[in-house]
């Protein structure tokens, strides 16, 4: 069973445009496939506009990257049930799909404004998965 949940029409979160270059802090996120590159991006972006969990879960998702995961629960009968949740719309840059998979397709960045600097994140494709290494190779040559 997959639960939906729809992204935003538009992000609460803008870069901050007076911000000189030497100023902005670049963080760029590798990790194995399924790891929750993604995942980090959108909870950093609902914690940085919500005061307390409690409003963050009162207010609107910030789901900036579409993404999906899933987890894994007990039924009634003592089975495991695998349940996906997924985040947003799947477009040229991320593509939901089987385990194993990323679904990030290229690389990303999403710019956050921090007081008088801008903090961007650069969301790559995750490695280890079962992509052939020579497309990874082309996509990390493009970046």
């Amino acid at each position: 069973m997959t639960q939906r949940f729809l992204a935003q029409a538009q992000s609460r979160l803008k870069p901050n445009p007076y911000c000189r270059r030497d100023r902005a802090i670049n963080i760029l996120l590798l990790g194995q496939t399924g790891v929750g590159k993604s995942t980090f991006i959108n909870a950093f972006a609902n914690y940085i506009v919500n005061d307390s969990l409690n409003d963050a879960a009162n207010d609107e998702m910030q789901a900036i990257v579409p993404c999906s995961f899933s987890y894994t629960m007990h039924g009634t009968s003592g089975e495991d049930i695998e349940k996906m949740i997924t985040i947003g719309e799947q477009d040229e840059h991320e593509q939901f799909s089987d385990t194993g998979h990323s679904n990030t397709q290229q690389c990303r960045s999403f710019v956050f404004p921090i007081c008088d600097r801008n903090l961007r994140f650069i969301d790559t494709p995750g490695v280890g998965g079962t992509r052939s290494m020579n497309k990874m190779l082309k996509i990390f040559k493009k970046y």
